[in-house]
């Protein structure tokens, strides 16, 4: 084990960490306790490694920064209550922006594999409230992301959840998430089952059945800043086009 000096003061019990080019600390590991005082709160960075059989958190570096020394993210040993532009709310993983502001929080960080399934981790997510422009529900998340001046980016939900969201469209089920423009204004959502919706050639069936990824902040219908329907994924509508000559 050996100790460091960073801007966040001195780290000790460092089992492992890497450098930039430069020397600068990219990343470490602990094995003993530190205290570490960040925008969101203070915060016990990951240093205890769970035994055999228990549940364990996903293979990330305990603390990692930018180039600059600026803090990029912390694991944190056991879950606990962050300020974000939302209010407070508990996470085992925090992101930053290279200014300190908070990126994105997840209330928890278990390691997806044989032994530990998607519902085992589920089931240790709280239900949290939200209370939106765009909407007023209930449910369990993945994450919170922010943009850099602290406006909500997008939530992301866990897989079976259900909420509903006010879009320029009407209010629409939403599944996986969603994410919205700086000022609050729907950019995108994840239709939970079929809905009609209204498009500059008709009527279409949006849904994917398909739906894949990590976040909520690139949805199968989004909307310009304007709240115009842009973009729309269906595999219920036909879509057919003629030339001038009938073709």
């Amino acid at each position: 084990m050996y100790a460091l000096q960073t801007s966040y003061g001195t780290l000790s019990g460092i089992s492992s960490s890497m450098t930039y080019g430069d020397g600068s600390l990219k990343s470490c590991i602990f094995n003993a306790k530190n205290c570490i005082k960040t925008p969101v709160g203070d915060i016990v960075p990951q240093y205890r490694a769970a035994e055999f059989g228990e549940r364990q958190k996903k293979h990330r570096s305990s603390l990692s920064f930018y180039e600059g020394g600026q803090l990029k993210s912390a694991s944190l040993d056991v879950a606990m209550p962050l300020q974000t532009p939302l209010g407070v709310y508990k996470a085992e993983f925090v992101t930053f922006y290279p200014d300190g502001a908070v990126k994105r929080i997840f209330p928890l960080n278990g390691q997806i594999d044989g032994f530990w399934s998607e519902q085992m981790e589920g089931e240790l997510a709280e239900v949290l409230d939200f209370d939106l422009p765009v909407g007023k529900f209930s449910a369990k998340i993945i994450s919170l992301s922010f943009y850099p001046g602290g406006e909500l980016k997008s939530i992301t939900l866990w897989p079976g959840q259900r909420i509903m969201i006010d879009t320029p469209v009407g209010t629409l089920p939403v599944r996986t998430g969603f994410s919205l423009y700086e000022d609050g204004s729907v950019r995108s959502v994840e239709p939970a089952r079929v809905v009609e919706l209204p498009t500059p050639i008709g009527l279409i069936k949006a849904f994917d059945p398909e739906m894949i990824g990590m976040n909520a902040e690139q949805n199968s219908v989004q909307f310009t800043p304007e709240g115009l329907l842009c973009s729309v994924k269906t595999v219920n509508t036909g879509i057919r086009v003629f030339t001038a000559s009938g073709e």
